[in-house]
């Protein structure tokens, strides 16, 4: 059995606010099973273009799964403006009062926003007004993030169930048991979900029906393994996916045959607080490693090609040429050709949670704690305050 260890996790709710925020302003490896031709139930469902999500092309302002896209670029080239004319508070769960961690971020699409909470429920709300338009209930927390396609919403929860809901009504169209909890958001791609679970399994899934394709398995001996919130990233033709054994492993979408693996962690709990999912961009996957800096490998052989040196890197993005990374009380700008700093500046609000592009701006949420009694026997006692801020690409400019 994979115990889970949730301590080792560190990601507040500041991912879920930080997304609303720009949009309202605008275990080791063990034994591994290759997937054999057999368990391609469907395979015309993977074919490029044959689903509702790559036909699918949404409007200004959306934001239609984790991190943007399936390339999970981070960055959109949406517009926004500074200062904010707007601020709505979106308050998630209402079965019973709790302080747990809300780790679901929002996605977005037509004025509308989805999103999970702890609570066990996931909500359709309006984007201007925040009005409820729907809820569904889950009997189980709802930690992994969204994506929306032309017709459904999909989710996973913690009792290893992935939903796929009808976007416009909240009724249930089909769900998937994974048999182990999904912290993951899915990649939708063709007419295929993949996501994985907790477990340490890459899933593929029929988008219309809820049908296993095929799956991939680096399951682990250890008796315990880190909670580890990684998603898969994808090109037209490959699904890159970090594993909590420390393993980048590239995957053929069609039938989840391995292509190459590459240890970039040796001791993942290292950099828990870090962004766990690959990012591909022209031709390159980004990974955060085991020092903390950022390395680029070769997306069809996995080589190392460039490792950007960055102290304790959190969260990154890769424009055309430009590479932006948060670490450890910096944001750094650095040319993707030259390979040489643009601009560092310092960051003094506190911890990096994550960045996000949208425009010329960088968006950073971060979370600083103090001490507001500092006499003996107050220790303990700690206040939280959230600080979001935005830096021109260009320069870096507050």
């Amino acid at each position: 059995m994979i115990m889970q260890e949730n301590f080792f996790v560190k990601q507040p709710l500041s991912s879920l606010t930080l997304l609303l925020a720009i949009l309202l302003l605008a275990g080791c490896a063990g034994t591994v099973r290759e997937p054999m031709s057999a368990d391609l139930l469907e395979p015309d469902a993977l074919k490029p273009g044959s689903g509702d999500f790559e036909d699918y092309k949404p409007g200004p302002g959306s934001w239609h799964t984790y991190l943007y896209n399936g390339s999970r670029v981070n960055d959109t080239v949406d517009p926004i403006k500074f200062p904010p004319d707007a601020y709505i508070k979106f308050t998630v769960g209402g079965r019973f009062s709790s302080s747990s961690v809300e780790y679901s971020s929002a996605v977005t699409e037509d004025g509308k926003v989805y999103l999970g909470s702890s609570s066990g429920l996931f909500y359709s709300l309006d984007l201007v007004s925040g009005d409820k338009i729907w809820e569904f209930e889950v009997d189980a927390p709802i930690d992994g993030t969204a994506s929306v396609t032309k017709q459904s919403v999909c989710f996973g929860a913690t009792d290893g169930y992935l939903y796929c809901l009808d976007k416009a009504t909240g009724e249930m169209l089909w769900r998937y048991n994974s048999q182990s909890e999904i912290i993951s958001s899915p990649l939708v791609s063709g007419s295929a979900l993949f996501f994985t679970s907790a477990d340490n399994r890459l899933h593929a899934v029929s988008l219309a029906r809820g049908k296993k394709l095929w799956s991939y398995s680096r399951r682990s001996n250890e008796m315990v393994t880190i909670r580890f919130f990684n998603s898969p990233a994808s090109s037209s033709d490959k699904l890159f996916v970090l594993f909590s054994d420390g393993n980048l492993c590239a995957f053929k979408k069609d039938s989840g045959k391995l292509l190459w693996k590459n240890e970039v962690i040796d001791d993942s709990s290292k950099i828990i607080n870090s962004r766990r999912t690959p990012l591909y961009h022209g031709g390159l996957v980004y990974v955060i490693g085991s020092s903390g800096s950022v390395m680029a490998l070769d997306a069809a052989t996995g080589e190392l090609k460039v490792v950007y040196d960055v102290t304790n890197a959190v969260d990154f993005i890769v424009t055309d040429d430009s590479f932006f990374v948060a670490g450890t009380g910096e944001l750094i700008s650095v040319d993707r050709e030259t390979k040489e700093t643009k601009w560092a500046k310092r960051l003094d609000k506190g911890e990096t949670s994550s960045i996000a592009g949208a425009g010329k701006f960088i968006v950073l949420l971060s979370n600083m704690e103090s001490t507001p009694i500092k006499l003996k026997g107050f220790e303990n006692l700690k206040t939280n305050r959230g600080y979001l801020q935005a830096f021109t690409k260009e320069k870096g400019d507050l």
